[in-house]
């Protein structure tokens, strides 16, 4: 009877301390990121464990590079690969709330792949895959794309305004066109009317002549009739 409730008890214990074991949680497995920017891969530790004094690694599997070293409390740049220099790093104040998360600065196409957090100590670890795009501008995109497809837009008849605004510049030209075709034809215009009268003065002055001259012819035979 001893015998088995110290076999419950063990077996109790064991339950409770491997629950109570923290384990490594990666709560994005995927990662997107553009080329050039800067980008976290989260990891932390459940439940939270100061991990300042731990052994922490980062390593990007498929090449088998080491991304980032944690060694006694202080980062271990001797291990990490010439690459990530200067381009991965942790908080160290995070470590003591148990968050592992690591910052890739600058990201590069060739920084795509599967990333492991790994705390040797605790035996426990996950995996973040990481996807870097080119950045897409979309600007000469638009405007140097073979794919690029024109609209037309059709007028509504009911947008009077719309289907006026294109022959507006016309109907000034136009107009232009008239008054000054008008305003040349007016000085013409006054031109011969002032040559007209002229003649007409002219044309009177010789009437009355002539008049004046037969009036007088006419007194000068009535006179050597009654004589």
């Amino acid at each position: 009877m001893d015998t088995l409730a110290r076999i419950i008890a063990l077996c109790f214990l064991g339950v409770s301390s491997s629950a109570e074991t923290p384990q490594c949680c990666c709560p994005s497995p995927l990662i997107q990121a553009e080329e050039g920017h800067n980008v976290s891969l989260p990891c932390y530790v459940d439940p939270s464990v100061d991990l300042s004094a731990y052994t922490v690694d980062w390593k990007q599997t498929d090449l088998n590079s080491v991304v980032f070293s944690w060694r006694h409390g202080h980062e271990n740049h001797g291990a990490q690969a010439e690459s990530y220099r200067s381009r991965a790093t942790i908080n160290p104040g995070d470590l003591s709330r148990g968050n592992l998360t690591l910052q890739i600065f600058s990201a590069r196409l060739s920084d795509s792949g599967h990333y492991r957090c790994f705390v040797p100590k605790l035996k426990t670890f996950c995996i973040v895959h990481l996807n870097v795009t080119k950045e897409i501008n979309v600007r000469s995109s638009t405007t140097t794309s073979p794919n690029f497809h024109s609209t037309t837009t059709t007028l509504k008849p009911d947008d009077p305004d719309k289907l006026l605004a294109p022959l507006l510049p016309v109907g000034i030209i136009f107009l232009l066109t008239v008054v000054g075709f008008c305003l040349k034809k007016r000085v013409t215009i006054r031109q011969c009317v002032g040559e007209l009268k002229g003649q007409k003065r002219g044309v009177d002055r010789s009437i009355h002549v002539e008049l004046q001259s037969l009036e007088n012819s006419t007194l000068k035979d009535d006179k050597n009739k009654t004589s």
